[in-house]
C-alpha cells in the first residue's frame, strides 16, 4: 500500500512530527501490550497450524515489502505493491491476537532490512501495527454481527474459516486498514511540509487506494483457492507478477508526467519573470519540491560584473565576487555549499551552448538515504533549462541594453523620426516631433501621418494624395527623400526635408516605414534670404554704378564739349555713387569680420549725450530741412561700449529712420538711464513693420517688402550689424512698432558711474 514518513527531514525533523510519531508508538505499544498476553496462550496451547501461518505472514510481509514501487507525488513518495494481498490473507487465516503480534515481527524485520532511517522504522511499524489491529478487531466484529444476523442464510464457520459469501466482512476490515492508514500518512506529510490534511489525503488517495484494492482483491482469491482449491494457486503467479510489472511500469509513466509537468512548472517560472530574482527564488522552489529535498539553489555566473549570484530556498540573491571563469565559478560553489553546512549536496552543471553559465544544487534528500539516478537526471534536465533562461536573460539584457540605446538615440534626436505601419498609422513618435508637430505621442501613435502632417508641395499640392513619399518607397523599396511644408497642431507652417526608409520582410511587402524628419525652416528662410541678398546686392550694385558709367560714357563723347562747371557737377554726382557703392562693400567686409570673429569692439566709458549730439548734428548738416528732435536727461549719463560702435549704430537707426519717414515728419532720438543701463531710442512715423516682419528684421539681409517693390535702398545688413555690435558690447536691441503707426528702434548699453570717461575730442570718429 503506502510507505510512511516521506515527509520526515534528515537533518531536520519537526518538532511536530516527532510528537505525532511518539504518540502513535506509545499507542501501538499499548496495543501490543493487550494483545500479548492472548497471544502467548495460543503459543502456549500448541496451536502448530496457527503458530506456522502466522511466521509465514511474517515472513510474507519481509518479502512484500522488498517488492514495493515508489511513487512520486510531487513533494513526498507514496509506494505501491503486495503489502495489502498478505494482510488480507493474516485477516482471513490468523486470529487477531497472534495477527498483531506477527505483523509487529514481521515490519520491524523488514525496516531492520530496508529502511536505513530510524525514524521512519518507527513510524512504518507503528503505522502497520494500528492499522492492522484496526482491521483486524472490525472485521472479527463483522463476523459476530453476521453469525448472529445470518444475512441470507450465510452463516459463519465455527473455524472463522473463508467463505466467498463473508468476504464482505474482510473487505470492510481492509477498508478501515486502508483509512487508518493512509490518514497516518498523509498526517505525517502535513505536519512535515506544512501543508493542510486534506490536500496531503486527497493527493494520494486514489493511488493508494486502487492498490488496495488490487491487493485486497488478489488476497482474497488466494483464500479462496487455499480453502478450497490448492491446486489452482500456481496459475495467480503470473497475474501478480504482471501486476508488478504494469505497477512498475504505471510508476515510471507517472513520474516521467510528473517531471514533465515540473519542468514545464520550472520552465513557465523563468520565463514569466526572465531576469528577475523572484522567478529564480521560485525555480529553486519547484527544484526542491519535485527532488523532495530540504532545499535547491542555483550558483549563475555574471562575468560582465566578475561575480557569481547565489539564489537559494534559504534566501538571496547572494553575491560572490569571483572571476569569469567556469573552474573558479565550480569552487566558489562548492566553498559555499561547504559554509552553508548543506549535506549530501548534488552539484550539476548549467550549460548553454556549450558553455557553463553556472550550477544548481539540490541537497538534504527525504525519502531516499541519497539522491537517486532519476534524482539527478531531474536536476540535470533543470539546471539545464535554468541556463538556457541564464542565456535568454543574458541575451533579453543584450537587446535590452541596446533598445535602451537605441531609445536614447531617438529621444535625444534633434532630429524627428517615426514610424509607421503599411496603412499609413503612425507607430512610433519621439520628442523631436512633438516639438516640431505640438502632437504629443499619445495623440500621434494611431493617427494617419497625413491627417497629422497634411504636406503640401512648393505648389501647395497634396503631397499624399498626388504622390505619397511612403507608397512610393513601399513599391521602390528604396529611400524616399522629400521636401514638403506641414502644419503644426497649431496652424503655423514648417518646411521640413523627410527621408523614408523603407523596412521589408521576406515576402518582398514593406512591414513598416521609418521617417527621419528634419526641419529645414530656417535653411528655407536663409536660402531665400540669400537669393533676395543676391538679387537686392546686384540691384544696389548697379544703381550707383549705373550713372558712374553713364556719365563716363557722356565724358568720353568727342562730339561734344562740357564747361568746367558741367564737368564738376559730373564728378560730384559720380563721387556721391561711388561712396554709395563703397559703404554697400563696408557692410559686406563688417558682416564678414563679425562673423569670423575679427573686428570685434573694445570696451570704454562712454559720455553718451556727447555721443547722441554728435550724431544728430552730423545729420542735420548734412540735410538742414529735416528735423530731429533729441531728448536726454539735462545731466551727465555715462556707458560703457565702443565709442566708434556705438557712433555707427546710432547712426544706422537713425538712417533708416530719415529715410523711411516722410520727410515733414520728425524723427526723436531719446536718451534714457535705466537702472544698471542707457537705453538709446530712436522714434519714427514711418509705415511701420509688421509682428512677422519684426520677428526676423534683425536678421541678415532682411528688408522690409520685395526687392521689386520697395522704396529705400540698401542691402539689409544694417540692423543685423547693429544687433550684433550691441550685443558684442554686452547689450541688447529690439524693436517696437504697429503698422501705420511708426516704429521705435532701441538698444541698450551697461551703465558707466566712472568719472574717467572719453571725451569726444579724444576720439577719432573717423
Amino acid at each position: 500500500m503506502t510507505a510512511p514518513a516521506p515527509t520526515v527531514s534528515r537533518n531536520a525533523v519537526p518538532r511536530r512530527v516527532w510528537f505525532f510519531v511518539w504518540a502513535g508508538a506509545f499507542v501501538a505499544a499499548a496495543v501490543i501490550a493487550l494483545v500479548t498476553p492472548s497471544a502467548l496462550r495460543q503459543v502456549r496451547g500448541g496451536d502448530w497450524p496457527m503458530l506456522w501461518q502466522s511466521l509465514s505472514y511474517a515472513v510474507g510481509l519481509v518479502l512484500a515489502e522488498r517488492f514495493v514501487v515508489a511513487v512520486p507525488l510531487r513533494n513526498h513518495r507514496f509506494v505501491v505493491g503486495v503489502t495489502d494481498m498478505v494482510v488480507v490473507l493474516g485477516l482471513v487465516f490468523i486470529e487477531t491476537p497472534l495477527l498483531v503480534v506477527a505483523t509487529m515481527v514481521g515490519i520491524v524485520a523488514s525496516q531492520l532490512l530496508n529502511e536505513p532511517q530510524a525514524v521512519k522504522r518507527l513510524f512504518n511499524s507503528l503505522q502497520y501495527v494500528l492499522s492492522v489491529a484496526a482491521a483486524a478487531t472490525l472485521t472479527t466484529a463483522v463476523l459476530d454481527v453476521a453469525d448472529r444476523v445470518r444475512p441470507f442464510g450465510v452463516s459463519v464457520a465455527a473455524d472463522h474459516g473463508f467463505k466467498p459469501s463473508l468476504a464482505f466482512a474482510w473487505v470492510i476490515g481492509m477498508i478501515a486498514f486502508f483509512l487508518l492508514n493512509h490518514s497516518m500518512v498523509a498526517a505525517a506529510v502535513s505536519l512535515s511540509v506544512g501543508q493542510g490534511f486534506g490536500p496531503s489525503w486527497r493527493r494520494a488517495a486514489p493511488v493508494a487506494a486502487a492498490g488496495s484494492a488490487a491487493g485486497t482483491a488478489y488476497g482474497l482469491l488466494i483464500a479462496s483457492l487455499l480453502s478450497h482449491e490448492r491446486t489452482l494457486l500456481p496459475l495467480l503467479v503470473i497475474p501478480i507478477g504482471l501486476t508488478l510489472l504494469g505497477n512498475r511500469a504505471w510508476v515510471r509513466i507517472l513520474a516521467q508526467g510528473q517531471r514533465m509537468h515540473s519542468l514545464y512548472e520550472a520552465g513557465r517560472a523563468l520565463s514569466n519573470g526572465l531576469g528577475e530574482v523572484d522567478a529564480w527564488r521560485d525555480f529553486v522552489g519547484l527544484t526542491a519540491e519535485v527532488l523532495n529535498c530540504e532545499g535547491a539553489a542555483v550558483f549563475l555566473g555574471r562575468p560582465d560584473d566578475g561575480a557569481l549570484d547565489v539564489i537559494s530556498t534559504q534566501g538571496g540573491p547572494d553575491r560572490l565576487m569571483v572571476s569569469a571563469s567556469p573552474t573558479a565559478w565550480e569552487q566558489a560553489t562548492k566553498g559555499y555549499i561547504t559554509r552553508s553546512h548543506w549535506r549530501r549536496a548534488v552539484t550539476v552543471t548549467m550549460e548553454a551552448e556549450g558553455r557553463v553559465v553556472g550550477y544548481a544544487a539540490a541537497y538534504g534528500p527525504r525519502v531516499e538515504s541519497d539522491f537517486t539516478s532519476e534524482d539527478r537526471e531531474t536536476l540535470l534536465t533543470l539546471a539545464n533549462q535554468g541556463a538556457a533562461a541564464l542565456r535568454n536573460e543574458s541575451l533579453y539584457r543584450e537587446a535590452e541594453g541596446e533598445r535602451a540605446t537605441l531609445r536614447d538615440i531617438v529621444g535625444h534626436s534633434t532630429d524627428g523620426i517615426y514610424t509607421v505601419g503599411p496603412d499609413r498609422a503612425v507607430r512610433s513618435w519621439n520628442p523631436a516631433m512633438v516639438s516640431l508637430t505640438g502632437y504629443s505621442e499619445e495623440e500621434a501613435v494611431g493617427q494617419k501621418c497625413f491627417n497629422l502632417l497634411r504636406a503640401r508641395d512648393g505648389e501647395g499640392v497634396d503631397m499624399c494624395a498626388a504622390d505619397c513619399p511612403i507608397l512610393a518607397a513601399a513599391k521602390s523599396g528604396q529611400e524616399e527623400v522629400r521636401d514638403a511644408s506641414v502644419l503644426n497642431k497649431d496652424g503655423v507652417a514648417r518646411w521640413i526635408r523627410y527621408a523614408h526608409a523603407p523596412i521589408v520582410g521576406a515576402d518582398g511587402e514593406m512591414d513598416a516605414d521609418v521617417v527621419v524628419v528634419r526641419d529645414v525652416t530656417r535653411e528655407r528662410q536663409t536660402d531665400e534670404l540669400k537669393a533676395d541678398f543676391v538679387a537686392s546686392v546686384s540691384h544696389e550694385l548697379r544703381t550707383p554704378l549705373t550713372p558712374i558709367k553713364g556719365f563716363l560714357m557722356t565724358l568720353l563723347r568727342e562730339d561734344r564739349d562740357f564747361t568746367q562747371d558741367r564737368r564738376h557737377e559730373y564728378y560730384k554726382l559720380m563721387l556721391v555713387q561711388s561712396q554709395r557703392l563703397e559703404r554697400l562693400i563696408e557692410d559686406l567686409l563688417e558682416v564678414t569680420r563679425l562673423e569670423t570673429g575679427a573686428g570685434l569692439v573694445d570696451s570704454t566709458p562712454i559720455d553718451a549725450i556727447d555721443l547722441v549730439r554728435q550724431v544728430v548734428d552730423r545729420f542735420t548738416s548734412e540735410d538742414p530741412e529735416r528735423v530731429v528732435t533729441v531728448i536726454a536727461p539735462n545731466h551727465a549719463v555715462y556707458c560703457r561700449g565702443d565709442w566708434m560702435r556705438t557712433d555707427q549704430v546710432l547712426a544706422n537707426l537713425l538712417s533708416n529712420a530719415l529715410r523711411y519717414s516722410p520727410a515733414h515728419e520728425p524723427v526723436e532720438v531719446r536718451l534714457l538711464p535705466q537702472g544698471r543701463e542707457v537705453v538709446f531710442e530712436v522714434r519714427d512715423s514711418g509705415p511701420g513693420i509688421s509682428l512677422d516682419e519684426q520677428s526676423r528684421i534683425f536678421e541678415r539681409f532682411q528688408r522690409g517688402g520685395h526687392y521689386l517693390t520697395r522704396e529705400q535702398g540698401g542691402a539689409g545688413l544694417g540692423l543685423y550689424l547693429a544687433k550684433r555690435l550691441v550685443e558684442a558690447m554686452g547689450g541688447r536691441i529690439w524693436v517696437s512698432s504697429r503698422l501705420g503707426s511708426g516704429s521705435v528702434f532701441a538698444f541698450a548699453l551697461p551703465a558707466e558711474p566712472s568719472l574717467h570717461v572719453v571725451t569726444p575730442r579724444e576720439r577719432s570718429i573717423g
